[in-house]
């Protein structure tokens, strides 16, 4: 065996020892050792006294082998994407992606699916269903901005209250109960609307001056405090929810109409989002919001899973 028959047969085995076996690296080393050695195949034999120089350039030659196999492996090696978007860039390319879905949500839009006779009802649910869970998986898989975390809460819930809803059509439709295929159907609908215009405040978001962040959150403060469902909640005596069992559901309509009051105020917050110097009561601010949003919902889920707490002496929902 030649020198440098030895010297390939041991930088292959020690590097098969560090890295992964790769076709491509075994390939590299013996085509440059190939063509090191057509240039000194003019030499047919080897003399006694040029040994030691023979030796010399077969370790200078597997110095300069293994100097390249660590290039080639930092450059096909080489984690991508480690170089985190900017802010900027982040914000924009979550803008983009609310955008196509909204968009893709559209296509979808129709008025089908009133009656269990409709033939194209089922398929058009099915659409539905596709373009909303396609939504709510891309927000789950979205590196959203912070100052857009709030909202991105409330999409989610939205969308997943719309698919709960896109199955009780399927239900309602296999059932033949027209009237809750229909209430199914505006139910879902209602979710994606609230769904739309939250997407919109982020789409459209951009940072106001002092001034006008100011006058925004006064109006949308004194708007809160006005609505006539939210002054039955801020009332000493509070919402009482002992109805008639026919009409208990304008109790739990009330609440999200505040609810949706509420989330509407959060929206609008991001549409026009605090300059830096009033940034961190923006913070609180959006803070509370996002409480008096977890406390409806509570309220909201005790009123449908305990509805007996609507007609019993209990059943009055204080401050």
């Amino acid at each position: 065996m030649t020198d440098d028959s030895r010297l390939q047969r041991m930088f292959i085995e020690a590097t098969d020892e560090v890295v992964p076996p790769a076709p491509w690296i075994e390939t590299t080393v013996v085509d440059h050792l190939r063509n090191h050695r057509s240039k000194v195949s003019s030499h047919s034999a080897i003399r006694p006294w040029n040994l030691p120089l023979k030796l010399a350039a077969g370790f200078a030659l597997l110095a300069l082998a293994i100097t390249v196999l660590f290039a080639i492996l930092a450059t096909h090696l080489a984690p991508t994407g480690s170089v985190p978007a900017s802010p900027k860039q982040q914000v924009k390319t979550y803008q983009a992606l609310l955008a196509a879905d909204k968009a893709r949500e559209l296509a979808t839009a129709s008025s089908s699916c009133n009656s269990s006779s409709d033939s194209s009802c089922l398929p058009q649910v099915v659409l539905w269903r596709s373009a909303d869970q396609h939504w709510l998986d891309d927000l789950s898989h979205a590196r959203t901005p912070v100052r857009f975390a709030a909202v991105d809460a409330l999409m989610r819930r939205h969308i997943t209250r719309a698919l709960t809803y896109d199955d009780a059509m399927v239900a309602t439709f296999n059932a033949h109960d027209d009237a809750g295929l229909i209430a199914a159907r505006l139910a879902s609908t209602d979710e994606i609307v609230v769904t739309y215009s939250l997407a919109d405040d982020i789409t459209t978001s951009s940072q106001g001056t002092v001034s006008a962040y100011t006058a925004i959150v006064r109006t949308l403060s004194s708007n809160l405090v006005s609505c006539s469902k939210c002054q039955s909640l801020l009332s000493p005596d509070g919402l009482s929810c002992q109805a008639p069992r026919q009409v208990v559901s304008t109790c739990a309509d009330e609440i999200a109409a505040v609810r949706i009051e509420v989330e509407s105020f959060q929206g609008l917050l991001v549409h026009l989002f605090a300059p830096d110097s009033l940034a961190t009561k923006d913070g609180l601010l959006q803070a509370d919001l996002v409480t008096a949003v977890s406390d409806l919902q509570t309220i909201e889920r005790d009123l449908t899973t305990h509805p007996d707490l609507m007609h019993s002496d209990q059943g009055e929902l204080r401050q």
